[in-house]
């Protein structure tokens, strides 16, 4: 799941270049595709897409006249025969200005721009902790992936990174405080069962009579230190399970 993105073009098969062309970066998802402005204000509402890539000349309309009606935070990326629109464009504050038609490498500095200015607001953004299928942005070697909640088992620290075990396999290494997760998850969801682990209490399988917690959707076992283990027992009796 990547970052949610709208695509606004009178032309279709200019939008499904486009949406092909953005195939290539699953840290963003075309969310819709639209040809009018007011299209474009219902997908706004209703799917509350991070990134808009904008014609400027549609059919009877003008794409600078979406910019007032854009939620906070949205940003804009130009995608126009325009040549001599660039400045006007940057001064609505657009992320960035591309021509038609669209250079692959100048569409994947657009992407990485937009996720570099958006993401992090999108961790968090109402300052409530995040659970179930809210997103959280990993950043790993220099690339940007986004994973829910849920997709979490568990997160070990490894010095000043964290070890993020998710239900795929996957186990990225993650510049972020085992601190900094605590912060950021919900803690009815999340606990912190050792001073350098945490899991999430809807992945637990079993606690064994030793005081090992074992997981759904990871191989790894974890030891619960003796001062989390009754808190842990309580609060998945309380669950239920």
């Amino acid at each position: 799941m990547g970052l949610p993105v709208l695509i606004v073009d009178d032309e279709a098969p200019a939008r499904r270049e486009l949406a092909f062309l953005l195939r290539a970066h699953p840290e963003v998802e075309v969310v819709a595709q639209v040809g009018k402005l007011a299209q474009a204000e219902f997908a706004l509402r209703s799917l509350q897409p991070k990134i808009v890539f904008l014609d400027i000349h549609l059919l009877n309309e003008n794409g600078f006249d979406l910019i007032p009606r854009l939620p906070p935070g949205t940003r804009v990326v130009f995608v126009t025969a325009d040549d001599r629109s660039a400045v006007r464009a940057f001064r609505a504050n657009a992320l960035d200005y591309l021509l038609k038609p669209v250079d692959a490498s100048a569409l994947a500095e657009a992407v990485r721009r937009a996720l570099v200015t958006v993401a992090p607001a999108e961790e968090n953004q109402s300052g409530e902790r995040l659970a179930g299928a809210d997103r959280v942005l990993l950043r790993v070697d220099g690339t940007m992936r986004f994973v829910t909640a849920d997709d979490i088992v568990s997160i070990e620290a490894c010095g000043a990174y964290t070890r993020v075990h998710l239900t795929d396999g996957t186990h990225p290494l993650v510049l972020r405080s085992l601190k900094a997760w605590l912060d950021l998850l919900c803690p009815e969801s999340f606990m912190r069962v050792h001073r350098n682990a945490l899991i999430n209490l809807g992945r637990v399988e079993r606690v064994t009579a030793d005081g090992v917690v074992e997981l759904r959707g990871s191989a790894l076992r974890l030891e619960v230190s003796r001062r989390e283990l009754p808190a842990l027992r309580a609060r998945l009796a309380q669950a239920g399970r």
